[in-house]
């Protein structure tokens, strides 16, 4: 893949941030924990193979950012940024495989820590960002931890799940999309919904926009503040922090859940200038 489509993707091949290293020993200081460039290695790979427009793909990456776009075609094309220190002798482990359902299973890692070698600290901030190009049509499920993960154009039924890690989504599918401390920001882009989509916080934020024309029914709970461009129905007992929240957007239709423990939550409405792609 040319270096035009990763920055499509919004890869970028940069050395491990210093504030990323000082924060995994704890104690170094920022200038004990710069490296020098030539310590670290920046590799790229990529994978690429046709899958069936009915398959569903599972990803796992609990190491990096994962930025996925809809591509034309009917291959999915991954493009994987590896960062690790030179001297670090565990490659990265990344596996393509076929689950018993059917779905295509991909997992990222690092191998194991070899027999009779002394795991450095300075190793420790290793990262793998993946970029990867999917049918639009495909249902998608991903799994990450404490990084992005950013979702462009699909059609298709998508999944996401981090812990802390922030999830961005443009698309017209359905969406279902859990974190913990995460925010979510969901820019819908149709005007005609066609499933239910859920979005689930324990502490983290949650905007969600709208196009003009938009149908659906809304239901939101949170403790946090609630601010909204549509007409919203409150609800609260006396005594308790906990608000839910009613929403009919346009003549209604498929209903999006929305449940924050205690994030808050903004419903925007969007006018997307003519010139500019919906999706």
């Amino acid at each position: 893949m040319a270096l035009g489509a990763l920055a499509g993707l919004g890869l970028a091949l940069l050395v491990l941030p210093a504030e990323a290293m000082a924060l995994d020993s704890g104690q170094a200081t920022l200038e004990d924990a710069k490296p020098a460039p030539e310590d670290w290695l920046i590799e790229e790979r990529e994978f690429s193979q046709a899958v069936p427009s009915s398959t569903s793909v599972r990803l796992e990456n609990l190491w990096g950012d994962v930025r996925l776009r809809a591509g034309e075609g009917d291959r999915i094309v991954i493009t994987t940024i590896v960062q690790k220190h030179r001297e670090d002798p565990r490659d990265v482990d990344f596996g393509i495989s076929e689950g018993s359902d059917g779905a295509l299973e991909i997992t990222v890692g690092f191998a194991a820590d070899p027999e009779g070698v002394k795991i450095r600290p300075e190793w420790s901030p290793r990262r793998v960002d993946l970029g990867i190009f999917v049918p639009a049509g495909l249902s998608i499920s991903i799994h990450g931890e404490d990084d992005l993960v950013e979702l462009r154009g699909l059609e298709g039924a998508t999944v996401v799940e981090t812990t802390s890690g922030e999830i961005k989504f443009r698309g017209k599918g359905e969406l279902r999309a859990t974190t913990d401390s995460g925010s979510i920001l969901a820019q819908f882009r149709d005007t005609n919904w066609e499933h239910p989509s859920v979005l689930s916080t324990n502490t983290g934020s949650v905007r969600v926009e709208f196009l003009e024309g938009a149908a659906v029914d809304v239901a939101l709970e949170t403790r946090g503040p609630i601010t909204s461009d549509f007409s919203t129905e409150i609800r609260r007992q006396a005594g308790h922090r906990l608000k839910t929240g009613l929403v009919k957007i346009g003549s209604g239709g498929p209903d999006l859940e929305i449940k924050s423990f205690n994030g808050s939550v903004r419903l925007q409405a969007v006018i997307v200038p003519e010139s500019t792609p919906p999706d």
